[in-house]
C-alpha cells in the first residue's frame, strides 16, 4: 500500500469533461472520504469542453491553454503530487489517419513528456488513459522511456467496463506510475484488475444505478434473423466478468422523458438497421460510443430497440432487398413502411451515455450546450468507473 501522509494536489491534464475528476469523487466510499484532494488546476484547450467541465466544478481553475506552453516554474508553483491525464487520442485510432507523433494533437504529450524531465518537484502519482492503439506507438514508447529515465515504477492494462459488470465495452489502455527510489516496471499489458475496493466501488455504483425489478425473457428476433441479444457477451479483448453480477442498459436510461428527437426517421432505419449494433433495455452490453455517434452508423455505438420485449420472427427484409431499396424508390418506400411496422429504434440521449460512461447522476451539461456537442464530448471521454478504481489502487494494494 502506497504511503499518503498529506492531501493529494492533483493536475488534470487533457482535462476534458471532468472524467477523472470524477473518478477521484468516487473514492467517496461508505460516507467517508478515503482520499483527500484538490484539483489545482485542469487543461485543456476545447473551449466547450472547458465551459462543462467549469459547470460541474466551479472552484477548479480550468485553463483553456497548451500543455507545452505552460512554463516550467507553473508548473513547479503548482506542485501537485499526482498527475491525471487523457491524451487526444485521434493520432491513435483506427478511424484516424495513426500519424502518431507526427500529428500536431500530440504536441501537447510530447511537451509534457519534456515537462517531467525537467521538474524539480516531479509528481509521485501518474495516471494515464487512452484508447489501445496508442500501446506499441512511438508515444507509448517515448513514455515508458520518460518515466523509467526519471525513476517510476509502472503497470499497463487494457480495460473495459464490461468486465465490471457495466453494460458498455469501451477498451482502453491505462497506465500506473508511482515515482520510486528502485525500479520496477512491468511491460506486459493486463487485461484485468481488480482491487481490494472493488465490491465497495460496484455497490456504489449499483446504489447510484439501481437494479431494475424485472427480468427479461428471450432474445429479441428482429426482421431478417437479427436478434438483439440480452445475455452477457465478452468484451473484445475476451476479458472475464470481474464482479458477480452484470447490469443490464435500463438500469442506465433516462425514465419519463420525452423521446421523440431520439427516435429514428424511416430512412435512417432502413439505412442503420443492418450496419448498426442493436441492443434492448434487457442487453447486458452496448458497443463503444464514440464523437460520431449520430453522425455516422457504423462503429459508433449501439441502437436501443423501443418495442420492449415483442419477439418477431418476420423475415421480409434481407439485404439483398436492401441493396435493391436504392435503386428502387418504391421498393424502398415499401421497405420503410413495413420496417416502421415491426422496429422501432432510437438513439442513447447524452445523458445515458453520460450514465454509461458512470459520470455521477448530478452531473449536468449547461443549456447552451447542442446535443451534437455532448456526443462530442462524450465519445472523447473516459469510463469513471475504472479510471477510480485504479486510483483506488495506488491506496489500498499492492499495484507495484
Amino acid at each position: 500500500m502506497s504511503d499518503i501522509n498529506r492531501k493529494l494536489r492533483v493536475l488534470e491534464l487533457f482535462s476534458g469533461i471532468g472524467g477523472m475528476h470524477c473518478a477521484l469523487k468516487r473514492q467517496q466510499l461508505d460516507g467517508e472520504d478515503f482520499i483527500d484532494f484538490e484539483v489545482v488546476a485542469a487543461l485543456d484547450i476545447n473551449h466547450t469542453a472547458n465551459e462543462v467541465y467549469n459547470d460541474n466544478f466551479p472552484n477548479v481553475s480550468v485553463m483553456c491553454r497548451t500543455i507545452e506552453n505552460v512554463s516550467i516554474k507553473q508548473y513547479e508553483k503548482w506542485n501537485c503530487n499526482m498527475w491525471l491525464m487523457s491524451p487526444s487520442c485521434q493520432p491513435f485510432t483506427r478511424q484516424g489517419h495513426q500519424k502518431g507523433l507526427e500529428d500536431n494533437r500530440s504536441n501537447g504529450f510530447i511537451g509534457l513528456m519534456s515537462i517531467i524531465d525537467q521538474l524539480e518537484n516531479k509528481p509521485q502519482y501518474i495516471l494515464l488513459e487512452n484508447v489501445d492503439g496508442f500501446n506499441g506507438s512511438q508515444a507509448h514508447q517515448l513514455l515508458l522511456k520518460t518515466l523509467l529515465s526519471n525513476h517510476y515504477s509502472y503497470r499497463q492494462f487494457l480495460l473495459s467496463p464490461i468486465q465490471y459488470g457495466i453494460p458498455n465495452s469501451r477498451l482502453r489502455y491505462y497506465l500506473v506510475a508511482e515515482r520510486r527510489n528502485q525500479q520496477i516496471t512491468n511491460d506486459t499489458i493486463e487485461t484485468s484488475y481488480v482491487s481490494n475496493s472493488l465490491d465497495k466501488l460496484f455497490n456504489n455504483l449499483k446504489l447510484q444505478f439501481p437494479t431494475s425489478t424485472f427480468t427479461s425473457s428471450e432474445n429479441i428476433n428482429l426482421p431478417n434473423g437479427k436478434v438483439v441479444n440480452d445475455t452477457y457477451e465478452q468484451c473484445s479483448n475476451s476479458c472475464q466478468l470481474l464482479v458477480k453480477e452484470q447490469l443490464i442498459i435500463d438500469n442506465f436510461l433516462e425514465k419519463n422523458i420525452d423521446y421523440s428527437m431520439f427516435e429514428l426517421t424511416d430512412e435512417q432505419l432502413l439505412r442503420g438497421y443492418f450496419i448498426t449494433d442493436i441492443v434492448s433495455k434487457f442487453s447486458k452490453r452496448s458497443c463503444c460510443f464514440t464523437r460520431s455517434y449520430r453522425k455516422y452508423f457504423e462503429g459508433t455505438g449501439s441502437l436501443l430497440y423501443i418495442n420492449g420485449d415483442i419477439n418477431v420472427n418476420d423475415n421480409f427484409i434481407t439485404k439483398d432487398i436492401w441493396y435493391q431499396c436504392k435503386n428502387d424508390k418504391q421498393l424502398e418506400e415499401t421497405m420503410k413502411s413495413k420496417l416502421k411496422q415491426f422496429v422501432q429504434l432510437r438513439y442513447f440521449t447524452p445523458k445515458e451515455i453520460a450514465n454509461l460512461h458512470c459520470f455521477p447522476v448530478d452531473y449536468k451539461f449547461p443549456q447552451q450546450i447542442t446535443v451534437k456537442q455532448c456526443y462530442q464530448l462524450l465519445g472523447n471521454s473516459l469510463n469513471v468507473f475504472v479510471v477510480a478504481l485504479l486510483i483506488r489502487g495506488f491506496f489500498d494494494d499492492s499495484l507495484f
